[in-house]
């Protein structure tokens, strides 16, 4: 069938084709019948969405069947379409009111639309060519714009014809993934010889990740595999924290979900999830006073007469204080509401004071901070200035002109919240960033492409000492480990605390320099350690201590390990292979005699 003559006419007579094909007899075939007569599928979109950008970069259309009709869930639909022998027509018709609608929806022509084809419709010799083209074309729309999602849900008959299809559309500009992986009938094979762009996994693998680590394997070999092949990772069904956070380190490159977006109606560019680091960003906006500058407050002219500024004050009465600035946005004072009405209430206080000017009246030293001032900074001038003269509020300026104010219970709530926040991201022992900040801290430097070195530092015979001296011994251990990485740490080192016994440094200093700080601190820390044992077990260089077999067995004195992992620019794109070879540079330097290995990511290391 030629589409590029007469594309309506052509598929018009199409369409017709399809409804005489329909057996009558059958379930829901007068629905199916009046599908194909109205053209009547609605669509719907949802998101996919670009873990490290955090945006929205396409939408996968979902098909259902009218609202009212007994064919409106998509299962039923198919099935009936299947049965009756027109599934692959009924994809097809999916297909077009999907762009139709995109079409009308979506003017950014950065985003994409994924839309599923079923593999046995593309590999069949009697699929209409040339109609996805064609009406992309008169919807102004371009190839580079669609997806084509081949679903793994139905085998493959022939797929050196699906071979062929796929190779003809992605000469034409369209991308192709592959739908379903790991739920399907087709397998590697599909794989090795469409090359699709993109692999979509198959929620299944994905829900629950978190839970166990048979999923995460399968998962991690899936994104692992498929990026040897050259394709990007979506994975499918993502509705938890937990999941979104293991695919993320796994390193897949695009999500969809419920957490993320459900299908909606309209294409929707807005997430519904907020990633911690965003919270964090938003929070350290307002570290600073001029997070906190409102400007709705009403202010005052110092040139007014007080009997003015009363009537002003008297009108927007839910104020306690009022900014003073003239018109040049220059600040001259504050009236505090209180202060004011109280010297005009008293024996002849209207009288004497009416027409005055009201910068006779304002207080000429409020708090003024720059809008850059630290919160901390704020905090200590507005409590200083409160225990002196009840004051709760200040002025924040920006290039010496007025910004805004703000109260003592706007600064106290911000602080609460940065203190909450920075709770959950830092360890509670140690106090020092936990494993979060520390992965966004590695993928940093890959991003940026910086050369720099992670230290993996461990306590070797821990376990034995904290069985043996308490808990509460063990704890101060690791606080004094925690308090000598920061203090031995070289400028600009980051040092963060994993959990347990585990803390890491990362530096972008010379190699040469790094190994010197290692041996130090495996000297400092020997030392250190000896104030924790009792001098006869120092003494004899260890202790008698249970061990995991349940035998009674002689433990050295506790020493530090470190693994150290030099990372060059370009090897290693994803902190979770950072961290995968640097675990295994600590349990080498737990075999070393010398107590540390440095260990650098060649080729062959960064794509195993």
């Amino acid at each position: 069938m030629n589409l590029c003559l007469d594309r309506t006419q052509q598929f018009s007579t199409f369409l017709d084709e399809v409804r005489r094909k329909i057996p009558l007899e059958l379930p829901f075939s007068r629905a199916l019948y009046e599908v194909f007569l109205t053209q009547s599928l609605t669509t719907q979109f949802q998101p996919i969405v670009d873990l490290k950008q955090k945006r929205v970069i396409g939408w996968e259309a979902l098909t259902r069947g009218p609202v009212e009709s007994p064919l409106h869930r998509p299962l039923d639909l198919f099935y009936a379409a299947e049965q009756a022998g027109v599934l692959f027509e009924l994809d097809l018709l999916a297909r077009q009111c999907a762009m139709r609608r995109f079409g009308k929806e979506v003017e950014e022509g950065d985003k994409r639309l994924f839309i599923n084809v079923m593999v046995g419709a593309l590999a069949t010799e009697g699929h209409v060519s040339g109609m996805t083209h064609q009406c992309l074309a008169e919807l102004g729309l371009k190839p580079d714009q669609v997806v084509i999602e081949l679903s793994e849900l139905h085998p493959v008959a022939d797929i050196d014809q699906l071979a062929k299809a796929v190779d003809y559309y992605q000469q034409q500009g369209f991308r192709v993934a592959l739908d379903d992986v790991g739920a399907g009938y087709n397998g590697l094979r599909i794989w090795s010889q469409i090359r699709p762009d993109l692999i979509k996994i198959d929620r299944y693998f994905v829900s629950g990740v978190d839970q166990g680590t048979e999923k995460r394997q399968f998962l991690e070999s899936m994104v692992n595999l498929a990026h040897s092949f050259g394709a990007e990772v979506v994975a499918e069904g993502v509705e938890t924290e937990e999941e979104l956070r293991i695919v993320e380190q796994l390193g897949v490159n695009y999500v969809q979900g419920y957490l993320l977006g459900r299908p909606s109606c309209t294409p929707q560019t807005h997430i519904n999830y907020t990633w911690p680091e965003a919270v964090l960003s938003s929070l350290n906006a307002q570290n600073t006073a001029g997070g906190l500058a409102a400007d709705h407050w009403l202010t005052l002219q110092p040139d007014m007469r007080v009997e003015e500024a009363m009537q002003e004050m008297l009108n927007q009465s839910q104020q306690d204080f009022y900014p003073v600035v003239d018109t040049s946005g220059r600040v001259h004072g504050m009236i505090w509401r209180r202060d004011f009405m109280n010297k005009l209430l008293q024996r002849f206080g209207y009288e004497l004071n009416s027409r005055k000017p009201l910068s006779e009246l304002m207080d000429d030293e409020p708090i003024i901070v720059h809008e850059k001032a630290p919160i901390e900074t704020l905090s200590r001038m507005l409590t200083d200035d409160a225990m002196r003269v009840h004051r709760d509020a200040f002025i924040v300026i920006r290039d010496g002109r007025y910004l805004g104010a703000g109260t003592f219970l706007d600064l106290l709530r911000v602080m609460t919240d940065l203190k909450v926040k920075s709770a959950q991201y830092a360890n509670p022992l140690s106090g020092l960033p936990g494993n979060v900040p520390i992965q966004a801290e590695v993928q940093r430097r890959l991003d940026e492409k910086k050369t720099f070195s992670v230290l993996y530092t461990d306590l070797d015979n821990f376990k034995p000492f904290n069985d043996t001296y308490s808990y509460e011994e063990g704890d101060r251990v690791i606080r004094m480990v925690a308090t000598l990485l920061q203090a031995e740490a070289l400028p600009g080192d980051f040092v963060g605390h994993i959990g347990g016994d585990d803390f890491v440094i990362i530096s972008e200093h010379p190699l040469s320099e790094v190994e010197t700080l290692v041996q130090r601190l495996i000297q400092r820390f020997a030392e250190e350690a000896k104030r924790f044992y009792r001098a006869e077990d120092v003494a004899r260089g260890g202790i008698e201590a249970v061990d995991r077999h349940g035998e009674m067995r002689f433990f050295p004195l506790m020493m530090l390990s470190i693994g150290v992992l030099h990372v060059a620019p370009g090897l290693i794109t994803h902190q979770q292979k950072v961290s995968s070879l640097v675990t295994k540079a600590k349990k080498a330097a737990k075999r070393d005699p010398r107590h540390y290995v440095i260990q650098r990511v060649d080729e062959a290391e960064a794509v195993a």
